[in-house]
C-alpha cells in the first residue's frame, strides 16, 4: 500500500488537473513547485508516527511528482524543434531507468550510513532516529533542484490550435476529449496499446526476481542485484537507442518514425518475452530478458514524443496526464496481477510462474504489433494536420 497505492492513486488522479495547469500557466514554476512538494513530503515521511500519517505523506509525494511530466513534456515540445524532440525526451526518460537503479544502490548506502550513526537532533524537528534521518537526507537534493529550476527560462509556446481567427489560451475539457476521440485510432494506439505493453513489462519486472529464485535457485540478494543491474544497463540503453533510431529515420524522410520504432520495439521484444521464462538456464533466461527490456524501453521515449508532436499546445499537458493515468491504471495495475492470476487460476501451481509469464507475452505482443501497425496511416494524417497548428508568440 505504501509503495504502490498511496503513491499511484494520487499521482494518476491529480495528473489531469495539473496537466491542465501546464497547458495554461508557467510550466517552469509548476515543475519547481512539484519538486518542492514531493521533497518536503519525503521528509515528512520521516516524521510519521503511524501508518495513516505515513500513508498520507506518501500521497503527498505522489501529488508533487504528478506535476512533473505533463509540464516537462509540454515544455520540451516548445524548447526543441520537432526533429530533435524525440532525442530530447529520450534523454529525459533515462531518468526513470537510471533513477530506479541508482535508488537501489544509493538508497542502500544511505541506510547503511545512518544505521551506524546515533540519533540526530534538528532545530524545530527534534530528535530523529536513523531511519527517519534517511528520509531527510534523500529529500535535501530535491529542494536544491527546485531552486535550480528558476535558472531555466519558460520557452515561448508554439503550435497552438487556432479556432477561427482566435488562438485561445486554453480549451474546455470537453473540447480536449473531443479532439482525442476524433483521432481515436492514433491516440488509442499511443495510449491504450502502450499501456498494455507497459503492463507486460512491469509484470515481468515485478516477477522476474521471484522467477529466478523459484526456478533457478537464486538467493534473494542475487536475484535483486542481477536483475536490477540488467534493467539499469539495458533499460537505459533501450531508451537512448529508441530516441536515436527515431531521429535517424526521421532524417531519412520517415516522418512517422516514432510509430515505426514502437512497432520495431514491440516486434523485437516478442520472442524474448515468450521463450525467456522457458529457458533451461538462468544465463539464457537473463539474456532473453535483456533483449526484451531493451526493446520495450525503446517504446517509452518515442511514444511520448509521438504524442507531443501531434497534439496542439493547449492540450499537451492534459494529453500527457491522460497517458500517465492509463499507464498507472493499466500498465502498473494489471501487469503483476495478471501474471499472478494465470499462476493461481489458470495453471493453479506455484511452480508454473514461467508458463504464466510466457502466456502473458503471447496475449499482449501480437495484438500490440497489429494495432500499432494499423495506426500508422492515422498517425501520418495527424502529423500532417499538426503542421496547420498556428505558430504564435504567446507565452505563459
Amino acid at each position: 500500500l505504501l509503495h504502490g497505492l498511496a503513491f499511484a492513486i494520487f499521482f494518476a488522479v491529480l495528473g489531469l488537473p495539473l496537466g491542465r495547469l501546464a497547458d495554461r500557466y508557467n510550466r517552469r514554476n509548476i515543475i519547481a513547485a512539484g519538486i518542492t512538494v514531493w521533497s518536503l513530503m519525503t521528509a515528512v515521511c520521516g516524521l510519521a508516527g503511524n501508518f495513516v500519517q505515513l500513508f498520507l505523506a506518501r500521497t503527498g509525494v505522489g501529488v508533487g511528482e504528478a506535476a512533473l511530466s505533463p509540464s516537462a513534456y509540454s515544455m520540451m515540445s516548445d524548447a526543441f524543434p520537432p526533429n530533435k524532440l524525440t532525442r530530447a525526451i529520450a534523454v529525459y526518460s533515462t531518468g526513470g531507468t537510471l533513477g530506479t537503479g541508482l535508488a537501489l544502490i544509493i538508497g542502500g548506502a544511505i541506510i547503511q550510513l545512518v544505521a551506524d550513526t546515533n540519533n540526530l537532533t534538528l532545530p524545530l524537528v527534534g530528535e530523529l532516529r536513523p531511519w527517519q534521518s534517511a528520509f531527510f537526507i534523500v529529500a535535501l537534493p530535491g529542494l536544491a533542484v527546485a531552486c535550480l529550476m528558476f535558472a531555466v527560462s519558460e520557452p515561448r509556446r508554439r503550435g497552438l490550435l487556432r479556432q477561427g481567427e482566435v488562438v485561445p489560451d486554453s480549451l474546455p475539457i470537453a473540447d480536449v476529449l473531443v479532439f482525442l476521440i476524433q483521432r481515436w485510432k492514433t491516440y488509442g494506439a499511443l495510449f491504450a496499446v502502450t499501456s498494455f505493453m507497459t503492463a507486460l513489462s512491469s509484470g515481468f519486472i515485478m516477477w522476474y526476481p521471484t522467477f529466478l529464485i523459484r526456478l533457478h535457485d537464486y538467493s534473494i540478494s542475487q536475484a535483486g542485484y542481477s536483475f536490477g543491474l540488467l534493467f539499469l544497463v539495458f533499460g537505459t540503453a533501450g531508451v537512448i537507442c529508441g530516441g536515436w533510431l527515431a531521429t535517424s529515420l526521421n532524417k531519412r524522410g520517415y516522418y512517422d518514425a516514432n510509430m515505426r520504432v514502437m512497432i520495431i520495439g514491440a516486434a523485437a521484444s516478442g520472442l524474448p518475452y515468450v521463450v525467456g521464462p522457458l529457458m533451461p538456464t538462468a544465463i539464457l533466461a537473463m539474456s532473453c530478458m535483456a533483449v526484451a527490456i531493451f526493446s520495450t524501453q525503446m517504446i517509452a521515449a518515442v511514444c511520448v514524443a509521438a504524442t507531443q508532436l501531434i497534439t496542439p499546445n493547449q492540450l499537451r499537458g492534459q494529453a500527457a496526464a491522460i497517458f500517465l493515468l492509463l499507464i498507472n491504471l493499466i500498465g502498473f495495475g494489471l501487469g503483476s496481477t495478471g501474471i499472478a492470476f494465470f499462476t493461481d487460476f489458470v495453471f493453479a501451481r506455484d511452480d508454473a510462474l514461467h508458463y504464466s509469464m510466457a502466456l502473458s507475452a503471447v496475449l499482449v505482443i501480437p495484438p500490440s504489433i497489429y494495432f500499432y501497425w494499423r495506426a500508422l496511416p492515422a498517425y501520418r494524417d495527424c502529423l500532417q494536420e499538426s503542421k496547420e497548428f498556428t505558430e504564435t508568440g504567446h507565452a505563459s
